[in-house]
């Protein structure tokens, strides 16, 4: 992003829109989120400011704690900001990818293993016999009861 956080927020206004995508995408909520609007809705600023929350969410819980003070609503403040997430921003007007899905890979911290270029290392804690041996009791289950291993892969 050309603005750094700080920034950015310092000039925007917590709208109803914006509080309700911030809510949209707390801790907990793993839905798509679609924002749809004519052309000067402001979609492009929702997007942004879900940009630098994310990537940078002590800027933007001094900002929601601002906002709650000057507007005297608790309930800013009681808004949770993910810190679990990976913001990808990427001008796509210059046609440096021919698929959305390049953008992802190029730029997700794990794009190279969902890409399968580099197999993705089982972690440390799943190790429990050996260096390449994890017993069934310590590989995390899906809600099915099937080990993670299992279970088809797909994005976070």
């Amino acid at each position: 992003m050309q603005q750094n956080a700080k920034d950015f927020l310092r000039i925007t206004y917590p709208s109803f829109d914006l509080l309700k995508t911030i809510e949209a995408t707390s801790p907990g909520q793993s839905r798509p989120l679609a924002l749809i609007g004519s052309r000067g809705q402001g979609k492009s600023h929702l997007m942004a400011a879900l940009f630098h929350l994310c990537m940078n969410p002590v800027e933007g819980r001094e900002w929601l704690d601002q906002w709650s003070h000057t507007l005297g609503d608790r309930k800013l403040k009681q808004l949770q900001l993910r810190t679990d997430c990976h913001g990808i921003a990427e001008r796509m007007h210059l046609q440096r990818y021919q698929y959305l899905w390049d953008v992802l890979f190029d730029n997700h911290p794990k794009g190279e293993v969902y890409r399968g270029i580099r197999p993705e290392p089982e972690p440390d804690t799943w190790r429990t016999s050996g260096p390449d041996k994890a017993s069934d009791e310590s590989r995390p289950t899906t809600s099915e009861g099937s080990s993670v291993s299992d279970a088809p892969n797909s994005l976070p």
